[in-house]
This record gives C-alpha cells, structure tokens and sequence, in this order.
C-alpha cells in the first residue's frame, strides 16, 4: 500500500466520486494507493476547528496501521487536533457498524442533518487514539 499526500484535488475528486458529497474545506488528505499506483482509497480531512477536524473515509477496506498512524500525523500532530469526528447519514449502516469497531465514541443523533434524512455522530479523541494504537507521538 502506497500513500498519496500533497494532491488533495486528486484524493478529493476520489473521495467527491465515491460519496456524492463536494468537499471545499480540505485541511488535509490522504490517497490510498494500490501497487500498480491506482487510487483505491481517500481521506478527508475538513471543517477544521482548531481543536477538532472531520474524518471522511472513502475505499473498502483500505484503511491499514500505517494509514491511521498517517491520519493521526495529520489530525493530532500537523494540526494539533484534540478530536476527530465522523458524521453520517443514518442510513448509512456501514458506517455506523465500522465507527464503533474502529473506537470511535457514539455521540448522538444530528436532526435533518443531511436535509430529510438525520446524521449520526462518532467521535475519537487524541487520548484514545494513542491508548488503542492508532497513533504514536512522535
């Protein structure tokens, strides 16, 4: 598996491709490259707080150590984050079984969040990122 950063219009035109959604606000992101240099993966990072940022996630099963040491990089060190959110649409179940099996805390119900249709909130903090080895400080 190869990383791909400092091309966030290519992992973001993935990513836009994969979910429907159009992506403005990208701190940061992170492609996910097959052997043969294919992108088969995307992270987003956006909405950047100063404190916290939002995660989204695009490719099945792309996900290894090495890219969530990589995305802790991101969130946690670059931009010194003390959180990272996921929100989804509620019907969205694959999302909302992987939040969870990922350490990724349930934080509740967004109303109308993606216009007819509620969002779900997960949320992972710096602390248990580090505690379940997701990232390490460098």
């Amino acid at each position: 598996m190869i990383l791909l950063s400092n091309e966030p219009a290519i992992v973001s035109a993935f990513v836009s491709g994969q979910t429907g959604d159009q992506y403005t606000d990208v701190m940061r992101a992170l492609g996910i490259l097959s052997r043969e240099g294919r992108i088969i993966g995307g992270v987003l990072l956006t909405n950047y707080t100063g404190f916290g940022v939002e995660l989204t996630l695009a490719g099945r099963g792309c996900i290894s150590r090495t890219a969530w040491q990589a995305i802790g990089d991101l969130a946690f060190g670059d931009l010194g984050c003390q959180r990272i959110s996921v929100t989804t649409r509620k019907s969205n179940k694959r999302v909302c079984k992987l939040a969870p099996r990922l350490k990724f805390k349930f934080e509740g119900i967004a109303r109308k969040y993606y216009g007819k249709e509620d969002g779900v909130m997960f949320s992972l903090l710096r602390d248990e990122a580090i505690q379940h080895g997701y990232w390490k400080e460098a």
